[in-house]
């Protein structure tokens, strides 16, 4: 009988571990698909700055939310131009509390692009 109780006290422990082991992995897994895709946000915003940029020399920036397909469809994800003193900086912004990832960016374009 305490033989079949030890057994069953390690598996138990074994399986406890395990899950625990798929469940970290899998949040890991989630943060970092979810900072890719705020980095692609990010790079989305950079491209927009300079088109418009180029398109309107007096272009001050903007903020936008984006609509997300599935299955991130349920987080919000925001990116955010402001121009000053020549300094153009990009913020992107996706998920929600506690978990939201933000990238920034910010460059310098020359008067002559």
């Amino acid at each position: 009988m305490f033989c079949v109780l030890a057994c069953l006290g390690v598996s138990l422990a074994i399986v406890t571990l395990m899950v625990r082991g798929a469940v970290s992995e899998r949040r890991a897994t989630r943060r970092r698909h979810q900072m890719n895709q705020t980095e692609r946000l990010l790079d989305a915003g950079i491209l927009r700055a300079v088109q418009q940029r180029q398109q309107n020399p007096s272009y001050q920036g903007e903020s936008w939310t984006v609509k997300l397909p599935e299955p991130q469809a349920d987080q919000p994800a925001s990116i955010q131009i402001r121009i000053e003193n020549g300094v153009t900086h990009v913020t992107a912004q996706l998920g929600e509390r506690p978990s939201i990832t933000s990238k920034s960016f910010q460059f310098k374009t020359s008067e002559s692009e």
